[in-house]
Order: structure tokens, then C-alpha cells, then sequence
């Protein structure tokens, strides 16, 4: 991966100084620079959430959903099962291993 050619407040020699320290940290300087970068689509790190899902568990589909449900303020692990259709019995395998990440917490 290659560090992008300017950002913020900085120029290609300012990166070129953080030699070592992933790309992504040579770009914030403040809230707003992470709100871009992370939260729109074509930010450079939109994506990042799907990469480490899919590159860390069997069925990222099945995590992605779980977060979904408790973005959208689903709590409690009835309100999950019913927003993502996993039975609940299923269920405590997928939301402890989100816990074990630091994707949940109770």
C-alpha cells in the first residue's frame, strides 16, 4: 500500500518523514479528517470495517448483521435474533467472539 501523495495540513515530505507509521495516521489531524476518511464512501479507509471482517472471521455476512442490529439499537439478544433471523441459541457464539474483538461490549 502506498501512503497518499498529500493530505491535510501536510505535504509529500511530511509523509515521507513518518516512514513506518501506517498511512492511515499521517491523515488525521483533527475530528472532521476521520469522518471523511472513514465515513465516506470514498474515504480512504470506508472499507477497512468489511476488509477486517472478512479477512479475520469464517462468515463476516453473519457479524456484519449482528453490528447492524445493534447499530440500529438492538440490544437485547430476542431484539437481535429477530433482526437478523439467527436463532438465538446460535446467536452467543457470533456476539462473544464481536465481544472478544472489541466490537461489542456488554
Amino acid at each position: 500500500m502506498e501512503a497518499p501523495r498529500s493530505r491535510p495540513g501536510g505535504s509529500d515530505k511530511d509523509i515521507r518523514r513518518n516512514r513506518g507509521v501506517p498511512a492511515y495516521l499521517v491523515l488525521f489531524n483533527r475530528f472532521d479528517d476521520l469522518k471523511r476518511l472513514a465515513f465516506s464512501k470514498q474515504g480512504f479507509l470506508y472499507a477497512e470495517g468489511d476488509f477486517l471482517l472478512s479477512s479475520e472471521l469464517r462468515e463476516p455476512k453473519v457479524y456484519k448483521l449482528i453490528l447492524k442490529a445493534v447499530a440500529e439499537g438492538k440490544t437485547r439478544f430476542n431484539e437481535i435474533s429477530t433482526f437478523t433471523g439467527i436463532p438465538r441459541s446460535n446467536l452467543f457464539k457470533y456476539v462473544e467472539v464481536l465481544e472478544r474483538l472489541g466490537f461489542l461490549k456488554r
